[in-house]
C-alpha cells in the first residue's frame, strides 16, 4: 500500500510540474496560447517628429488578448494562427511562418518599402521573435529603416529628417522595438 501512495504522489507532482520552456514534442501539430500580459515600445535612435512618435506608440491591449501559433509536426517551424476563442477549432492559419530554433521562433518581414524621396528608397525591416520560457514568454518586434539608392539622395533624406526633428535624428539608425510579456494559456 505504502509503495502505490508513493508511485500516485510521484505521478501527480509530475503532472503538476510547470510546463517546461517549448516548443515541446507534445506541443507539435497542436496550437499554443499565450495571454498578452503587457505591452511596450522602445525607440532607439530615431526622429522624435509628432507623427513619427505617435505610430510608435504601442496599441491598448485588452484582458484577453493573445498570441496563437501552432508548431509544425516536426517542430521546425511554426505557423500564426487566427483564433475567435482558445480553442484550435476556432482557428485559421494567419499569414506568418516562423523557423523554430530551440525555444525561440523567429522570422523577417521586408525589407518593404516605406517611402521614396528622390533617387533613395526608404524601406523597413521588420524582425519578429517569441521566446518560449515555459510558464512565460517574450514577444517583440524590431522595426529598423534600410537605405538604398542614390547615396546624395538618401544623405538628403536623412538630412532633411533629422532637421525636422528636435533630437537630431533621423531613421537612419533608428530601431522601434515592441515587446510582449507573456503568459502560458493553454495548448489545444
Amino acid at each position: 500500500m505504502r509503495q502505490l501512495t508513493l508511485l500516485s504522489l510521484l505521478a501527480l507532482t509530475a503532472a503538476c510540474s510547470p510546463r517546461e520552456p517549448g516548443p515541446n514534442a507534445d506541443e507539435f501539430g497542436a496550437v499554443t496560447f499565450w495571454r498578452v500580459a503587457s505591452l511596450e515600445s522602445t525607440v532607439d535612435s530615431c526622429t522624435d517628429d509628432p507623427e513619427f512618435a505617435s505610430a510608435t506608440e504601442p496599441p491598448a491591449i485588452e484582458e484577453n488578448t493573445f498570441l496563437m501559433y501552432r508548431v509544425s509536426e516536426d517542430g521546425g517551424s511554426a505557423q500564426s494562427m487566427s483564433c475567435t476563442e482558445t480553442r484550435a477549432s476556432s482557428c485559421t492559419e494567419g499569414d506568418l511562418t516562423f523557423t523554430v530554433a530551440g525555444s525561440t521562433l523567429s522570422t523577417t518581414i521586408g525589407p518593404d518599402l516605406v517611402t521614396t524621396v528622390g533617387g533613395c528608397n526608404i524601406d523597413g525591416l521588420q524582425e519578429w521573435s517569441i521566446t518560449d520560457n515555459g510558464e512565460t514568454g517574450v514577444f517583440a518586434v524590431a522595426l529598423s529603416f534600410v537605405f538604398s539608392g542614390d547615396q546624395n539622395d538618401c544623405d538628403a533624406a536623412e538630412d532633411i529628417l533629422s532637421n525636422d526633428s528636435t533630437n537630431g535624428f533621423g531613421l537612419a539608425d533608428c530601431t522601434v522595438t515592441m515587446s510582449a510579456d507573456l503568459e502560458f494559456s493553454t495548448v489545444d
